[in-house]
C-alpha cells in the first residue's frame, strides 16, 4: 500500500506566519509538521510515498529528500495551492482498484494511522474516515472513497454533507489527539502541549534537565543555558540563553535562538534564528524573527528596533561577533569568476546602452533598489532601465562577483529559499539569492508571490543544464526589446 500526502495548503489562517513558512514546515515541538505524519507512516509499515506540493515544495524536499530517515520512497508532485484533492488525484494516475491512504500532512496527530488502516481495510468499498474528539483527522482510504475525495479539502468539514451519491460512509472514533494548525492559538497550544508532555505518544526526543522546583526543559544538542526553567519547556540545538532569563509556564524555543539577560517568557513560542532582547516581557506571544505576535490582544507587529526583536543574524553583529567565511558568502568561486569575465565582455554593450539611453530621455538611466540575501546581508541592486530583463540585469553582476548573490538562484523576492536545481528534483532555483532565473527574466515585478514560486518550481522541474542558457535566449524572443523601460 502506498500514501498520498496532501501538504498544499496556503496558510493564510496563520497570517502573518505563512510570511515564512507554510503549515507542513511549522515548527512544532521544533521539528516541522510534516515529519510527524512521516514517523506515523513508517510505524504503519508504509513505504511508498506521493507527496503533494504547493509553492513551498522546494523548501519541504530539501528538508524530506526521499525519505531515507524513514525508510520511505517519497516521490514529489507540484499543484496549485489549496487546489481541491479530486483535481490533484485525477493527475496522480492512480490504478483504479489499488488501496491507497489518502491524508493530509499539515496536521499534527498522535500516532493513528496504522489503527486507521486496519479499521479500513474491513471496508474496502466504503468510504471510511476517521475522527479525534469530534473532528476530523483528514484520512480516507482508496479506493472505496473515490467519490468523496472533498473531504480532504481544506478547510476540513466536521460533518460533510452526505447525498445519495456521496453517501456518509463509515466514521472510525479514534483515541488520541491532533491539532488541526488552523489558527494562531491553535499553533501555539500545538507547541505548549507538546513540550509539557500533554500530546499521548509525541514525546520529545532530547534530554531532560530537571530543577529541584518540578520544573525543567528538554535540550537538544549545543543549548547554553545555565538558568532555571519555572515551568516546562523545550529548547533547540545551538540556542544560546542568558543565565538570567526568566522561564515559566510552558514555552518552546527553537534553534538557533539568542535570548537575552532579563528576558522573560511564560506560555511563549520562539521560533528558530530569532533574538529576544534584554528585559523584555512574553506572555501568550509567539516570536518569528521581527515579527511579535500577542495572542492575549490578537494582534501583530513587525519590530523595526534590532535590540528588541531580530533575526538572529542581525543581533550577532550588533553583539560584535564575527561570521566564518561561510557566512560571508556561499557563492561559489566559478560563478563569480564567471560574473568577472561577463563583466568585462558586455562592458562595450553596458557603454553602449548609457548612450542609447542618454539619448532617448534625461531620466534617470538606472534604478537602484535595496535588498537583503538569504544570508542577511544586504545589497543594493543596480538596473538598466531597459525593458530586455537581460540587458537590464547586467549592472548586477558586480554584486555576484562581491559575493552577495550567485549567478542563477531564487529572486530576492520570491519569498522562499530554494536548493540546487541541476539534479531535476524540485528543489527551485538556487540555495542563495541569484542574478539570474526564471522569475527575474520572465515575470514582470508585480507579479503575484504565489506565480513567481510556482514559475521557479516548475523550471526546475525541466532536466539538464542546457535550461539556463534557453531562459537567457527566451529574453530574446520577441523582437525590439531594447526600447527604453516606463518610469
Amino acid at each position: 500500500m502506498q500514501a498520498i500526502i496532501l501538504a498544499n495548503r496556503s496558510g493564510h489562517e496563520l497570517t502573518p506566519l505563512d510570511q515564512y513558512y507554510c503549515p507542513a514546515l511549522l515548527p512544532v515541538g521544533n521539528r516541522a509538521l510534516i515529519e510527524y505524519t512521516l514517523d506515523d507512516l513508517c510505524n504503519a509499515g508504509i513505504t511508498q510515498v506521493k507527496l503533494v506540493l504547493g509553492p513551498q515544495a522546494g523548501d519541504i524536499e530539501a528538508l524530506l529528500g526521499k525519505g531515507e530517515r524513514w525508510g520511505l520512497d517519497i516521490d514529489y508532485f507540484l499543484c496549485r495551492a489549496d487546489e481541491p484533492a479530486s483535481e490533484v488525484i485525477s493527475r496522480l494516475q492512480l490504478p483504479p482498484e489499488q488501496p491507497a491512504l489518502l491524508l493530509r500532512g499539515d496536521i499534527l496527530r498522535t500516532p493513528v494511522i496504522k489503527a486507521f488502516i486496519d479499521f479500513a481495510k474491513q471496508f474496502p468499498k466504503e468510504l471510511v474516515s476517521a475522527k479525534i474528539a469530534g473532528m476530523p483527522t483528514g484520512m480516507i482510504m482508496l479506493p472505496g472513497a473515490s467519490a468523496n475525495l472533498d473531504h480532504l479539502n481544506w478547510p476540513l468539514i466536521a460533518h460533510p454533507s452526505a447525498t445519495a451519491s456521496k453517501p456518509q460512509g463509515v466514521t472510525l472514533v479514534l483515541h488520541g489527539h491532533q491539532h488541526h494548525l488552523d489558527s494562531l492559538n491553535d499553533y501555539l497550544a500545538a507547541n505548549l502541549n507538546f513540550a509539557s508532555n500533554c500530546l499521548a505518544r509525541l514525546k520529545p526526543q532530547q534530554r531532560f534537565q530537571a530543577n529541584e522546583n518540578g520544573g525543567g526543559c528538554y535540550l537538544a544538542q549545543k543549548v547554553r543555558f545555565n538558568g532555571a526553567a519555572n515551568g516546562q519547556g523545550m529548547i533547540g540545538q545551538c540556542s544560546q540563553l542568558d543565565d538570567n532569563v526568566r522561564l515559566d509556564g510552558d514555552f518552546v524555543i527553537g534553534e538557533h535562538c539568542l535570548i537575552d539577560a532579563g528576558a522573560q517568557l511564560s506560555d511563549s513560542l520562539v521560533l528558530p534564528n530569532t533574538y529576544v532582547g534584554r528585559d523584555l516581557n512574553l506572555h501568550r506571544a509567539i516570536v518569528c524573527q521581527s515579527l511579535l505576535i500577542n495572542l492575549e490582544h490578537q494582534g501583530y507587529i513587525s519590530i523595526e528596533d534590532a535590540s528588541l526583536i531580530a533575526p538572529n543574524r542581525a543581533a550577532q553583529h550588533r553583539q560584535g561577533m564575527t561570521f566564518s567565511a561561510n557566512d560571508i558568502s556561499r557563492v561559489r568561486l566559478s560563478d563569480r569568476l564567471l560574473a568577472l569575465a561577463l563583466l568585462l565582455l558586455t562592458l562595450p554593450l553596458q557603454l553602449a546602452i548609457g548612450a542609447y539611453l542618454t539619448i532617448q530621455s534625461k531620466r534617470p538611466l538606472v534604478s537602484s533598489q535595496h535588498l537583503t540575501n538569504d544570508r542577511g546581508l544586504g545589497f543594493r541592486l543596480k538596473r538598466w532601465q531597459v525593458t530586455n530583463p537581460l540587458l537590464a540585469s547586467l549592472p548586477g553582476l558586480i554584486q555576484v562577483f562581491k559575493g552577495k548573490l550567485a549567478l542563477f538562484g531564487n529572486s530576492p523576492d520570491c519569498g522562499a529559499d530554494y536548493s540546487p536545481a541541476d539534479n531535476g528534483n524540485l528543489h527551485g532555483l538556487g540555495a542563495t539569492v541569484g542574478l539570474w532565473g526564471p522569475v527575474q527574466l520572465l515575470l514582470p515585478n508585480d507579479a503575484p508571490l504565489e506565480e513567481k514560486q510556482l514559475v521557479a518550481l516548475s523550471f526546475n522541474a525541466e532536466p539538464g543544464k542546457l535550461k539556463y542558457l534557453r531562459l537567457m535566449a527566451s529574453c530574446f524572443a520577441q523582437p525590439a526589446r531594447l526600447s527604453r523601460a516606463n518610469a
